[in-house]
Parts: C-alpha cells; structure tokens; sequence
C-alpha cells in the first residue's frame, strides 16, 4: 500500500489540521493492456480527491468517491504514465500505470491451498497482474465440486476473482483473455478431520459435586482450546488431546471445544451431588487464604458477616469455629458451653446467652459494622437466625477496619483449628460457610439461613457448600466472585494439605 507525501508549500494556503491523515491507495503499480480498464480504491484521505494523468495518450484516470478508475489508450507498445492522486489537503498518492498492445497472462499466484469450513482459510483470491481483458474463467478440472468460483462476473472491473475451498480435492482452473492468451492455475482443498470425542451423543454425568471425569478427543486438528458456558457449574483444562475436568457445584452446563482449523463441538456436563456435610471429628481443619486477593478493597473491609452451620459431637476447650486467631476468632469459651469472640488480642471479647448444644446442626452468623461506634451495635452475633444478647467481657478496643488476610496462624483465615493447636480443633461437622464484605441484615440472614438461594448476592466472598463427595483435599468455592477462594483442608499437625476420605461425608439432614 502507498502513502502519500505532503508539500507544506503546495497547500493551496489552507490550514492542515492536525487530524489530517496520509493519502493511501490499494494499487501503486498497474500494468493495464491497451483499451482496458482497472480500478484502484483510495483507502485514506481527507475528502475532494482530484486525478491527473503525467501522460493523457497513455492512460486517463478518473475518480468517483473513493474509486478511481484508469484507462490505457492505444499508443506505443510498452508505454507508461504516472497517475497522481490529490486531496483537499494536497496529500499525494502515486500510481505508476505500464500499458501495452499485448500482455501475457500474469496472476499474483499460480496455485493455493484451501481449507474447506475454515473461516479465513477456505478462499483464495487470485489477481490478475497482466493481462488483456475480455477474461473467462473456466474449470479444467473440478472433482466432486471441491471448489467454487465467486466474482467471475466483475473480473473486467476488479482484476480479481476468488476460489472457495468446499471439499477435499484439486481443481484445475484456466483464463483465457481476448486475445487467447491463457494461464492454468491449481487449487488444492484440504478438509480439516471433524472434531470428534468419545462422549459425542452423550452427556456426561457426576454424582458428587467435585467429580473428576476425562473426555478424550478421538478426531481433531490440535490447537484444542475450552470454554465452559457456566464456569460455576464445572472447570475444565486440555492436556494434549485430554479433556480435564472437575465440578464446583451442582448444576448443567455445556462446554464448547474448538481446534486450529474452528472446528467445533460441545460436550454437556451434569453435576449432580448429593448434600454432604464434612466430618472435622478432631481430625480435620481449614483455612482460606484471603491474602493472594489483588484487590484491597476486598481484603481490608469495614463491613463483613461470617456464617458457619456445623454440628457438634461434643463441647470442647477453644473449639474454634471461624475467623482469624489473634485479630477476630469465634471459638467456643474454656468449657466449650458458649459461642466466644476473641478479637483484637482479647481487648474485645464477649460470649454468648445461649448455650450450645450438642448433635444438632446450628447456624452462627457474626457481623461485623465498623461504622457503629457501640460495641453492640457494631458486632452482632445470631443463632440460628435470632440475635444473641451475648455479655460483653472486655471492650477496651474495637476493629477501625477488618483484614481478613491477617492473623496470628500465618495470615491464615481458618475454620475448625485455630493458632497451630490440636486441642483446638472443632470435634463436629462442617455443613456450609459463607463469609461476606457487607454487613447482612437480620431479615437476609434469616431468609438465607439453611441454603443460600438469594438471586445475585451482593459482596458474596466465599462460600462452600462442604458437599465434595469425593476423596480430596480442598473444598470449592462457590461465590462466583472474581476471586476463587477455595478451602485447603488439613490434618493435625502442621498447615499441610490432607485428602479426606469418602467416610468423612455425611448427610446434611438439616436440609430434608
């Protein structure tokens, strides 16, 4: 493509704006044969184009609009002109035109390779360079119809005409001008394989929540890539021509693969889980890790609600329930009797009226609102949806803002085992966890209280439903957000990631 240069002293003495743009044509070179046209288009410019011909015997030029159509006169064989292309501006753009009585045939190529149902691959469009007008296309050669022919009809005007790709083959195609001069082209189709994998014409089907399942692809053309219509439903990798996949939660959803050559399929996935609650029993804890958030806002919140259903088995010293050791923990108090808050190093610490009670499920929910000044305004504790009148034991301080990325068991967010201690952990079972960045209401808790099933949840930061169903060492989060939190599940001793086994679900009855 051509750009034009400017003469700041051939500006007719207009002022050039500084959003003025370079004069730009399709076609710098033409060779024409006598008493025959070509088009070139102006592809940039500035509006009012004007053309001149250096030598009018040799070839005229005339434009309209954007197109400029130049014609070679019968003169001298070999002659040659210069058409120059102006804009209101005087931007120039420069067309060196060849003519001559008689051309042989020249295209741009003599032969291409298509792929048919390839968007982009599947046509080609050959150009004449030289030639002597009065063009026909025609097909030598053509089996099983593997090509066809688009724009034969304009050839005389464009100089082009394009072949499509249909089907496996090769076709032959000859053009032939007025004056019998021909040149044969070949044009080879190559049909890329059908993307196929061995769960076409089925669906497949978990029975737990964070089933691992494999779909191989049996016929493709590599370059295999994924994406999963309800990426809440199920996530999905390639490995080599293997499709990995692993629920979140229950659901269907589809995913659509596509290969190098936009072939594509798709593969319906159901997730059908049954409600599992986790077994801790002394043997199992949890912990997310606020901290790999990039989003501050998110992590340092002055508003956030922390809900909890679990079961115990048994009352315990410390039993810990939620939150971040050393800076805002529920725990249970030194018999295990009553709901504790330890927070901020003991300067703001209460526990609850109401006792806790052993083998039956409970919701705890605890909000936090660092724009209240009352302690019992700012942190609120229900149970089971009904708000706790718990007894203030110490206030000497109270949260500016919450980190959910800091405590004193390395920054850890934990769940069941708080501050690296055993005799701490929660000898019960886990049914569900939520932990959100706004202050939810009485009437959202209570409406939300055994299943959350409010439509778009606002500030949902983590939530995990404890329903894997499968032997595995994390639980998934399942708040949609823009960040996955998912819970890293550990044993006794140190912070080190544990598989549980299948006997370590159960029933969540609560939700009969």
């Amino acid at each position: 493509m051509f750009t034009s240069c400017s003469d700041d002293d051939d500006n007719g003495g207009n002022t050039i704006p500084a959003d003025a743009v370079e004069l730009k044509v399709d076609e710098t070179e033409l060779q024409i044969a006598q008493e025959n046209s070509r088009i070139v288009n102006i592809t940039a410019g500035n509006g009012d184009y004007k053309v001149t011909s250096s030598n009018e015997e040799v070839a005229t030029a005339t434009v309209d609009g954007k197109v400029i159509t130049i014609t070679a006169l019968p003169t001298d064989n070999n002659a040659e002109a210069m058409i120059v292309v102006t804009d209101k501006y005087y931007k120039r753009a420069y067309i060196k035109v060849e003519t001559a009585a008689v051309f042989g045939i020249r295209l741009n190529k003599s032969e291409a390779t298509l792929f048919s149902q390839v968007d982009g691959q599947d046509v080609f469009t050959f150009k004449i360079i030289t030639g002597n007008g009065g063009y026909k296309v025609e097909y030598l050669e053509n089996p099983d119809n593997c090509t066809e022919l688009i724009g034969i009809e304009d050839i005389e005007t464009t100089g082009t005409f394009t072949v499509k790709g249909l089907d496996n083959g090769t076709a032959k195609i000859k053009i032939t001008d007025k004056l019998n001069k021909s040149l044969t082209v070949v044009t080879k189709v190559i049909a890329p394989d059908p993307l196929i994998t061995n769960y076409d014409g089925k669906i497949l089907q978990f029975s737990a929540t964070q089933q691992y399942g494999k779909v191989e692809i049996i016929s493709g053309n590599g370059g295999y890539k994924l994406e999963v219509a309800d990426p809440s439903i199920v996530k999905a990798s390639m490995n080599g021509s293997t499709i990995e996949i692993t629920g979140k939660k229950n659901g269907s959803t589809y995913i659509t693969i596509t290969d190098s050559k936009k072939q594509e399929n798709k593969l319906t996935v159901t997730v059908d889980g049954k409600n599992y609650g986790l077994a801790l029993d002394n043997k199992f804890w949890l912990y997310a890790n606020f901290g790999n958030i990039t989003d501050n806002k998110l992590v340092k919140v002055k508003q956030t609600t922390w809900e909890i259903i679990c079961r115990l088995n048994s009352l315990s010293w410390l039993e810990t329930f939620i939150g971040m050791e050393g800076k805002c923990l529920l725990r249970g108090t030194g018999d295990g009797s009553h709901i504790e808050l330890s927070a901020l190093g003991d300067a703001f610490k209460f526990h609850s009226k109401t006792e806790l009670k052993t083998n039956e499920w409970i919701h705890i929910t605890f909000v936090i609102d660092c724009s209240k000044t009352n302690h019992k305004e700012q942190y609120r504790l229900f149970i089971n949806g009904e708000e706790d009148d718990y007894i203030i034991d110490n206030q000497s301080n109270r949260h500016e803002e919450v980190d959910l990325a800091s405590s004193n068991d390395d920054n850890k967010f934990t769940l069941g085992r708080a501050c690296g201690d055993d005799r701490r952990m929660l000898n019960g079972s886990i049914g569900e966890a939520r932990v959100w960045t706004v202050a939810r209401t009485p009437e959202q808790i209570r409406a939300n209280l055994w299943k959350l099933t409010e439509k778009d949840p606002v500030g949902l930061l983590g939530h995990w439903e404890f329903n894997a169903g499968v032997e595995t060492n994390y639980i998934q989060d399942i708040s949609g957000g823009k960040f996955e939190n998912n819970l890293t599940i550990c044993g006794k001793g140190g912070a080190i990631s544990t598989k549980v086994p299948m006997s370590a679900w159960i029933e969540k009855d609560y939700l009969k």
